[in-house]
């Protein structure tokens, strides 16, 4: 059976019908859909159709499937189910976000404040470290694909598109997920800069931030992998480490102040 390359309202990916087309990318098309049983809501994100020709490309739209499904993580898109439509080409449902990426959101409103990056590269380290802890390096961790939204009035970060995700042997391939350490500090410096780090520039130099922030990110994006951070969980506790020191002595004085953001 074919189905149009653009699906309609109406029709049907396994239990979910689907209502409209959300987003379009070089991947897939994802569709606001509901389960045709309970009625609850999710995304369908469907696999191009020239693309469903290549072996290789199915597999890696599997993979992300497949590994995001085995994470299980809150800050973590959670895959329900996935299927193949009736012409084979394959999907998945995955719960429906209602949110800004980070990078429409640094452009809306600029550079972030201390704390407020924190809270953001905090829960999105929590994601890479449980990614990393079963061999999974997710490979394209940048600002567009961190999603911030509200739930029940609570800022929730989520961490998306492990399309080009690589399953490694964890014990082996440390400089495989130091890459993913070396994109979170693209993203720290672009949060706090407003800029990519790719002049040959100090942080300091492009924005005012706190020299213990500022080391955070030098590490984070040290030339030699082996130098960078051996963790995601050791970027957090240098972050918290780093916004405690500048809470106590903002100007780097010695003097204990109230932290200003």
């Amino acid at each position: 059976m074919a189905y149009p390359v653009q699906l309609k309202p109406g029709m049907v990916a396994g239990d979910y019908v689907l209502k409209r087309e959300i987003a379009s990318g070089d991947s897939g098309t994802v569709y606001e859909a509901e389960h045709r049983d309970d009625g609850r809501k999710v995304a369908v994100k469907v696999l191009r159709r020239e693309l469903a020709a290549s072996p290789q490309r199915v597999a890696r739209f599997v993979q992300e499937a497949r590994a995001v499904n085995m994470l299980k993580h809150p800050n973590i898109v959670e895959v329900h189910a996935f299927d193949d439509l009736p012409d084979g080409r394959p999907f998945y449902a995955m719960e429906l976000l209602d949110g800004t990426d980070l990078h429409a959101r640094l452009n809306e409103r600029g550079r972030f404040t201390p704390t407020e990056v924190l809270a953001i590269v905090d829960p999105v380290c929590s994601a890479l470290q449980a990614a990393h802890d079963v061999g999974i390096v997710h490979t394209d961790l940048k600002a567009s694909n961190i999603l911030v939204m509200r739930r029940d009035d609570k800022q929730v970060v989520k961490l998306l598109d492990f399309g080009l995700s690589k399953l490694v042997r964890p014990e082996l391939d440390d400089a495989d997920r130091r890459t993913d350490i070396y994109a979170v500090g693209v993203v720290l410096h672009l949060l706090l800069t407003g800029r990519y780090p790719f002049q040959p520039l100090r942080t300091s130099q492009t924005a005012a931030i706190p020299r213990a922030l500022e080391a955070v990110v030098l590490r984070c994006l040290a030339e030699v992998a082996e130098h960078r951070f051996p963790d995601a969980s050791a970027i957090s506790d240098a972050l918290h480490d780093a916004i405690d020191a500048q809470k106590l002595d903002p100007d780097g004085t010695g003097r204990r102040d109230k932290f200003t953001n």
